[in-house]
């Protein structure tokens, strides 16, 4: 191409040459005009040659490097302080939140589990880290409470068949038998289980694979569960080599993360009863209303109400009870049990001065129908397979590894207290205000400013500063103190408070357990 372009050009200043020269009054002009095209072709081909070179250069210049790899959060010495005394504003986010958006810039986000970015006040960024996600591409999602990140060789039962968990895997030299699409791991799972001649299961981006035949399993797919059936784990009495540490069992209706050559329980304090295996002692914790951890060991059970640190101890199994087993995703949410409306409470128990009486259920619908169907029952506490059905006025109060259910409809329930039972307005400075979500859609003032509650919206983010507060009303007297401050969220069961200086993003619907206040004006 260049040398056409080049021959182009030199044909047309020979055609300039041959019009000048015969337009010229005298054979001097003619010897000058000839001698200025020739300096003019000259430059011209001189040009055009180093341009060619200059762009066969670009051509094989090697691509630029890739830019900078974000670091970490934590413990990354890469990091970057940001200048000291600069106007910035510092934007995070936590917790599987997926994409860490800036709103100075359009279109700029990061996967991350948890990450942070600095903006100065024109919007370009300062400082930015993030922890990649934990749980690879196509695994645990909102659909999918049983898929992974769980602990390898964790052991979960579906169908009645019980699985052992290979995260990030796939099979190898395998027969499959069926080919199919379900929303989780649990469904592929229950179909492996009404299968006789399923031997494997494998779970991706929402394809499910079962195998008849196969060969090694194999450390290769990012983001595929395989599940391998097992004979149903029984650790003997005197020994633990069945042990799987870290893997959760499900035991008399409870999850338990077993912790194998460990206690987890004080021996110095614990009650200790002959047990023949580590399920036996997990149904003694299940059923103790006091059990916060337990180990077996040697034929002996040791229940604890506390949970110290833990220690190596050959020979031993440490019994965890998982916390909030059972219970559904979102506080105060509400189901129909048997024409009766109940109320779930997560994490917490309901009080009624120990009249109450202990049954054993299947389930939490199995405890509701028997509270439904007594004249006498003011409410439920359940842990795992223990049903306590209370027989007097209740009181909700926090209770980790406990489900409350108070009936709202159906049953007369206990009438709720009156934020303000005088009805006297309160002192100066003093702010009452209700917990959600007997606060929602109030309105308030407090310190020169109105706000409003939406007890059923969560927001991302933890604004500009957080802090541990015991009730919404200090979070809002927080926010107060801060002439920025311009919304917050509050945690009850957490007692964590966020304050923001912009208004957040809308969030999600339905998350009862947050109350999202922002200020009017």
């Amino acid at each position: 191409m260049r040398l056409f372009q080049l021959a182009l050009w030199s044909l047309t200043i020979v055609g300039l040459t041959g019009v000048l020269a015969e337009h010229a009054a005298t054979d001097a002009a003619t010897d000058a005009a000839k001698e200025v095209i020739k300096d003019a072709v000259k430059d011209a081909v001189k040009d055009a040659v180093e341009d060619a070179i200059c762009h066969e250069c670009e051509e094989k210049k090697p691509p630029p490097p890739p830019p900078p790899k974000i670091p970490r959060c934590t413990n990354d010495c890469q990091r970057r302080k940001p200048p000291e005394g600069q106007c910035m504003v510092t934007y995070s986010c936590s917790g599987h939140c997926g994409i860490v958006a800036i709103p100075h810039l359009t279109g700029a986000s990061m996967e991350c589990d948890y990450a942070e970015v600095t903006v100065g006040p024109d919007g370009s960024i300062i400082d930015q880290c993030c922890d990649p996600p934990e749980c690879p591409v196509g695994g645990l999602s909102k659909n999918d409470e049983y898929g992974c990140p769980a602990i390898d060789g964790s052991i979960k039962q579906f169908g009645g068949k019980y699985y052992k968990y290979h995260c990030d895997s796939a099979f190898c030299a395998s027969t499959v038998s069926a080919v199919s699409t379900t929303e989780t791991l649990k469904e592929c799972a229950e179909k492996c289980a009404k299968d006789p001649a399923c031997k494997m299961v494998s779970h991706h981006n929402k394809k499910c694979i079962l195998a008849t035949k196969v060969g090694t399993v194999e450390k290769k797919k990012l983001g595929s569960v395989v599940l391998e059936p097992i004979d149903k784990p029984g650790p003997g009495p005197d020994h633990n080599s069945d042990c799987i540490d870290k893997a959760v069992r499900i035991i008399e209706g409870m999850e338990f993360r077993l912790h194998c050559d460990t206690r987890i329980s004080d021996p110095k304090t614990c009650k200790t009863n002959p047990a023949k295996s580590p399920e036996e002692c997990a149904k003694q914790c299940s059923d103790s209303i006091t059990c916060v951890s337990a180990s077996f060991s040697s034929g002996n059970c040791c229940i604890s109400n506390s949970k110290p640190s833990p220690v190596k101890e050959p020979g031993t199994i440490g019994l965890e009870p998982m916390p909030g087993y059972g219970c559904p995703h979102v506080d105060w949410a509400v189901k129909d049990i048997g024409g009766v409306v109940y109320e779930y409470h997560c994490d917490a128990w309901l009080t009624s001065n120990s009249q109450w009486t202990q049954v054993k259920v299947a389930n939490e619908i199995e405890c509701a129908l028997k509270c439904t169907n007594d004249p006498a029952c003011t409410g439920i506490s359940l842990r795992g397979q223990q049903c306590y059905l209370a027989t007097a006025p209740i009181k909700l109060g926090a209770k980790g590894d406990w489900v409350a259910m108070m009936p709202i409809k159906g049953k007369k329930p206990d009438p709720n207290p009156d934020i303000n039972p005088d009805h006297k307005t309160p002192p100066e400075g003093q702010l009452v205000l209700p917990e959600c979500k007997a606060a929602h859609n109030h309105q308030f003032s407090y310190n020169g400013h109105t706000y409003k509650v939406d007890c059923y919206r969560w927001v991302g983010g933890d604004g500009f500063q957080t802090a541990t507060k015991n009730s919404l009303a200090d979070c809002v007297k927080m926010c107060a103190e801060h002439n920025n401050c311009v919304a917050l969220h509050y945690l009850p069961s957490q007692k964590f408070c966020a304050i923001h200086d912009s208004i957040p993003r809308e969030g999600t619907r339905n998350d009862y357990g947050t109350a999202y206040v922002w200020r009017i004006h």
